[in-house]
C-alpha cells in the first residue's frame, strides 16, 4: 500500500494530515485531525523548515506551522506556510512560499535548478513526510501504549481513546 502525504499542519495543539492511498481504481483520500501531541521528532521535522521558508522568502526567523506536498511525475513539490511575529501586531504574518519542485519538471529552462529546493530542504521535507507516518501510525508523544508479545508495535491504533 503506498501512501501519499499531501499536507501536514500542527497549531501547537492540534495535527492535521491529508494523505492519499494509491489504488488501482483511483486514489482514496484520507484526513486526519488529532489533539494527540506529536513526537519531538515530529515537532522537529516541522521546525527544521524553518530554514527553507527563510531562504525562499527572504524574511528570518519563521516559525513553521504546516506543508502542503504535491506529487507530479514523480517530482515531489511543497509549499511552506509559517509565521512571522511582528511588532506592534496582536496576531503574526502568515506566510505561504511559492511552490517550489524538488528537481525541475523539464530539462528545457536553463535556470530550472535556481527554480528548485535546495538539497537540505528536501531533507527537511523528507523528514517530515517520514516522521508523518509515523503519527499516522500511531507513534505519539505519549508513548507506545500497545506492544505485541515480542515487545513491537502491536496492530491496534494507539490514538482511540476510550
Amino acid at each position: 500500500m503506498e501512501r501519499i502525504i499531501t499536507k501536514v499542519k500542527y497549531n501547537g495543539s492540534k495535527v492535521h494530515i491529508e494523505y492519499e492511498i494509491v489504488k488501482d481504481t483511483g486514489n482514496d483520500e484520507f484526513s486526519l485531525t488529532c489533539s494527540e501531541e506529536p513526537n519531538p521528532e515530529f515537532k522537529a521535522a516541522l521546525a527544521g523548515l524553518s530554514k527553507a521558508v527563510d531562504e525562499i522568502t527572504e524574511i528570518s526567523d519563521t516559525e513553521v506551522r504546516g506543508v502542503s506536498f504535491s506529487n507530479t511525475n514523480g517530482i515531489m513539490g511543497a509549499v511552506i506556510t509559517a509565521l512571522k511575529k511582528l511588532d506592534g501586531c496582536n496576531s503574526p504574518l502568515v506566510i505561504n512560499t511559492p511552490h517550489k519542485p524538488s528537481s525541475p519538471y523539464s530539462q528545457g529552462d536553463p535556470n530550472a535548478e535556481d527554480k528548485c529546493l535546495s538539497s537540505a530542504a528536501v531533507k527537511e521535507l523528507k523528514k517530515l513526510q517520514a516522521e508523518t507516518e509515523k503519527y499516522i501510525a500511531g507513534e505519539r508523544a505519549q508513548g507506545e501504549m500497545f506492544k505485541d508479545e515480542k515487545g513491537g508495535k502491536g496492530s491496534k491504533e494507539k490514538s482511540k481513546k476510550k
